[in-house]
């Protein structure tokens, strides 16, 4: 199965996020890792990229907690995001609150986080498999900027 990363940059304007988020803590490992699954199972499976389940372990969370945001509503996760560097990582929303708004609020907030904070260029990558991630991100100001294939 043949996997292509698109690298994408941001090309939009300044963004405003209102949105309170917090950083991950161990408490929320458990609901994590099972919506962190959840939300990359199919494509995973689709790629043959096993194990299919697959989630960074309690201590690699811990390691990258101060730059791992969570949106908490109902007491539950709904969605997450990492910043890495100048680079947007594992954008998440909840199976259960797909499809209200609530991944376009993750991105605006991780794209005012950094530029408030005047990290630039403000990037992320993205599996052409996921065709409705890469519509989402061009939606919202990123562009392709190279492609490369990882795996035949």
């Amino acid at each position: 199965m043949e996997i292509i990363a698109y690298h994408m940059q941001y090309f939009g304007n300044t963004v405003v996020s209102n949105i309170d988020f917090v950083t991950y803590e161990d408490k929320y490992y458990n609901s994590y890792k099972i919506i962190y699954e959840q939300c990359f199972y199919e494509m995973r499976k689709a790629l043959e990229l096993t194990p299919y389940n697959c989630c960074d372990s309690r201590r690699q969370l811990s390691e990258k907690k101060s730059n791992t945001f969570l949106l908490i509503g109902n007491d539950e996760i709904i969605g997450s995001v990492v910043i890495d560097g100048n680079e947007i990582d594992d954008l998440i929303v909840n199976p259960k609150y797909q499809g209200d708004g609530y991944g376009k609020e993750l991105l605006l907030f991780a794209i005012n986080y950094m530029q408030k904070n005047k990290i630039e260029p403000i990037k992320l990558c993205v599996l052409k498999w996921n065709e409705k991630a890469v519509k989402f991100y061009k939606k919202y100001g990123f562009q392709c900027v190279n492609s490369k294939r990882i795996k035949e």
